[in-house]
């Protein structure tokens, strides 16, 4: 059986168009580094083909960050099962603080792709605020569908002779109340997405 080239290049063609012309090109050129320090450009860690995508903007030092973080890690399975959602995160601080963030992100045993923007180039071409954490979810053709600025905490401080302890206080007034953060809002974006369809 005689295959014929052009068909298979013409074949070929045709799907490298699709991709090329399905989804939207990343608008901001820019690289990151990776956990073992490689250099990245930007468009290549933030595609998902064809699915949405969370870019998570965080630092070491910020509680709340890992507060997301540790309740993304709880759901992400599922939100990858029904959304084909791809969680990005990337560090805003300096190279000085990559082994801790990478000790912690071990620790966690976080399931995401970690990046880290030294000089925060593309955080700032991304975003208008100095402030942590930062999400920003994308559609399937990078269109910018939901922003987040901090976080909606599932939980309070205890008053103590009216004053703030550190002792935390569960609220439990939605479907994602055993985690630190209330996702409701960041799910209503991913199934928002997904119905498009």
């Amino acid at each position: 059986m005689m295959i014929n080239t052009k068909y298979i290049k013409f074949l070929v063609f045709l799907t490298i168009s699709h991709i090329s012309f399905s989804q939207k090109q990343f608008p901001i050129k820019t690289f990151l580094r990776n956990t073992s320090n490689t250099k990245i450009n930007a468009a290549t860690a933030l595609y998902n083909i064809d699915k949405p995508i969370i870019i998570e903007f965080w630092a070491t030092y910020c509680a709340p960050c890992i507060d997301l973080l540790n309740s993304y890690k709880s759901v992400y399975k599922k939100w990858q099962k029904d959304y084909g959602v791809k969680i990005v995160v990337i560090s805003i601080e300096p190279r000085i603080k990559k082994k801790r963030a990478i000790k912690m992100i071990q620790e966690n045993e976080w399931p995401f792709n970690f990046y880290f923007d030294y000089n925060q180039d593309l955080y700032s071409k991304m975003t208008n605020l100095n402030i942590v954490p930062q999400t920003l979810i994308y559609d399937k053709k990078f269109n910018i569908i939901g922003k987040f600025k901090g976080i909606k905490p599932n939980y309070g401080y205890k008053l103590i002779n009216g004053k703030v302890s550190n002792e935390k206080i569960k609220i439990k007034n939605n479907k994602f109340s055993n985690l630190d953060c209330d996702l409701t809002d960041y799910e209503n974006v991913l199934e928002f997405i997904t119905s498009k369809n």
